[in-house]
């Protein structure tokens, strides 16, 4: 494009706007790439964009014009602001993405659209979902007026349609940017996330309520070069600065301000565009609100888990229950029907974590790691040992957690009370071998117990070393931080610590400890620790000898054993506890030695 920064800089503080131009990662791209990035095209193409930039400004001026509407419509007006990134202190707007050089934006601006109203309808901004925009630019896309790459072309209207009988997840069909046949996985029909309806409004105040009330909305609007240059800001277009016509883009409306007199919205161009790859446009400003599109009714995703599955060790195998959406619990837990692992042996730890539709479960007999798994509507696979090559000189494991991000499976485990870690693909291989977790400094003596969980996309580790804290995280690039000890505010707590479990309740790290028998509650906001809290829950007369903890929607579970018997208590969304620890009921002849659980599956 002819766009010069310099020029462009000038211009835009000659005629008072109120953005930045600067350098990003979509800046100086050529006529084609420019266009590849779109991929919006309404009904009329060209000529019916520039209608929908007429439109959105005439409904803007009848909605400021009309002072006597706007007074009758006062008991019902959305509020001056509102934003779906900053719900309570919550994000209910899953990560920005990058559509790259494929004009699929309908299908990321949709798809965004529909991850948001999942985490809405699960009432859980915390949950991971990330659904398929490939399956819906080159599955649905095909049949329901869509072009090919790299120009695209497609829109809002027929892309809801085609979606609407369900879009799977991206693990089952992953993201590229060149033109290709659909290439779902076998299994992508019970992946399916589904929506009952879809509404679009043409009054700003309409739009504002909807944002305000359900959830975000679909968006497009008119592109010209200087977009591409935008760094921050309230952008608006003028003709000194605006460049040459670009085509029609779609995005996701997360929000909207008053006082600004704007729109929020995510783009689909990654975080090196923008403000991390959101922005913000005036109200009118090139048709972005001529027309807007929301998901509403019901949803139904497997990613909206109900069921707790139990998984634990008691007399020599491995055993399964489970807590209902009603909050019942299977009176008689289920021995795995898959044999015992190792056999002969005991089964002296086991862990569990859920994917879309399959729960995975690890267990340690004799110092070895087996692993198996049990796909929703049929049996478990045989025992076998994971494929990672165990370093010579680590001996035996003797404590096993894992979590999952997306189809990945993430095992953690302590050998020699040093942390170690692998790998199970969304694919189904193992990492080529076990990889250690940097030692931490001053480390008071080995690692005698830990627990994995998923926060966000991150994979963090919490550890007890010395009866204390430690927390150690996976990088982008799969090296690990070495452990940090956790430092809560002001609280105290019985030491040595003896037990841990970890969960993401709304994004958030959760950890529950044993300290003197008595179960213990710290939460991590950001960087920051809360005071240690002994769960206030009326715990029963003997001592725990064992818990583990899970997150469900907004809530944290927490699941502990006590003389021989399971006791069940939750923390609710407004952060108050349950009044006591209840009876779980489910039982084994013998004392369960370990235990753990995941959400759905």
């Amino acid at each position: 494009m002819a766009t010069d920064l310099a020029t462009l800089r000038r211009l835009v503080a000659e005629v008072g706007l109120d953005w930045v131009p600067g350098e990003t990662t979509q800046a100086g791209l050529s006529p084609l790439q420019a266009r590849s990035r779109l991929g919006a095209d309404p009904p009329g193409g060209r000529t019916a964009l520039r209608l929908r930039e007429r439109a959105a400004l005439a409904n803007l001026a009848a909605e400021n014009a009309d002072g006597a509407a706007t007074a009758r419509l006062a008991t019902a007006a959305p509020p001056a602001a509102f934003d779906w990134r900053d719900v309570a202190g919550a994000s209910y707007v899953s990560p920005v993405r990058d559509q790259a050089g494929c004009g699929s934006c309908v299908a990321f601006g949709t798809t965004a659209t529909l991850e948001s109203m999942v985490r809405i309808a699960a009432k859980d901004p915390g949950l991971s979902v990330d659904l398929s925009e490939a399956y819906v630019f080159f599955c649905l896309g095909p049949h329901h007026g869509a072009g090919r790459c790299p120009d695209g072309g497609w829109w809002v209207d027929q892309a809801l349609t085609a979606m609407k009988p369900g879009v799977t997840d991206e693990a089952n069909y992953p993201y590229t940017d060149s033109d290709q046949p659909c290439r779902r996985g076998s299994d992508w029909k019970s992946r399916r996330t589904r929506f009952s309806s879809w509404v679009s409004k043409t009054s700003p105040t309409a739009m504002k309520r909807y944002l305000a009330t359900i959830g975000p909305m679909v968006a497009c609007f008119t592109v010209h070069e200087d977009f591409f240059y935008y760094t921050g800001g309230v952008y608006r277009y003028h003709k000194k600065t605006s460049g040459d016509f670009v085509g029609g883009h779609c995005v996701q409306v997360v929000g909207y301000d008053d006082a600004a007199q704007c729109w929020i919205a995510k783009n689909s161009w990654g975080t090196g565009w923008g403000e991390d790859g959101c922005f913000r446009i005036g109200y009118g400003v090139t048709g972005i609100d001529a027309e807007m599109w929301g998901i509403d009714g019901t949803i139904t995703s497997p990613l909206v888990r109900k069921t707790l599955q139990v998984v634990l060790a008691g007399s020599g195998d491995v055993w399964r229950t489970q807590r209902s959406s009603s909050g019942t619990w299977k009176r008689k837990p289920e021995r795995l029907d898959t044999g015992t692992p190792g056999d002969p042996g005991t089964v002296t730890a086991v862990t569990a974590a859920a994917t879309i539709n399959r729960l995975h479960v690890l267990a340690l007999v004799g110092g070895t790691a087996w692993y198996t798994r049990r796909r929703t509507g049929a049996g478990w696979a045989k025992w076998a040992e994971p494929g990672s090559t165990r370093p010579a000189g680590t001996g035996a494991w003797t404590t096993i957690s894992c979590a999952t991000a997306g189809d990945a499976l993430h095992v953690v485990a302590l050998a020699g009370g040093a942390v170690w870690h692998t790998r199970r693909t969304a694919s189904g291989t193992w990492q080529e071998a076990w990889t250690r977790v940097a030692a931490a400094t001053g480390t008071p003596g080995p690692f005698t117990a830990l627990s994995c969980v998923v926060v966000g996309t991150t994979v963090t580790v919490v550890g007890i070393a010395g009866g204390s804290l430690w927390l150690a995280r996976r990088k982008g690039n799969g090296s690990w931080t070495a452990p940090a000890r956790v430092t809560p505010a002001t609280g105290q707590v019985p030491t040595p610590l003896t037990a841990v479990g970890a969960a993401s309740v709304d994004g958030r790290l959760n950890v529950v400890a044993l300290g003197a028998g008595q179960a213990w509650h710290l939460e991590r906001v950001g960087s920051t620790w809360s005071a240690w809290q002994q769960v206030p829950s009326t715990a029963p007369a003997a001592p725990f000898t064992g818990l583990a903890c899970a997150g469900l929607g907004p809530r944290l579970q927490v699941l502990a054993l006590a003389d021989g018997r399971f006791w069940f208590t939750q923390r609710r969304a407004d952060g108050t506890w349950a009044a006591t620890f209840a009876d779980a009921g489910a039982q084994l002849t013998g004392t369960p030695a370990v235990l753990d659980w995941a959400d759905g599956a």
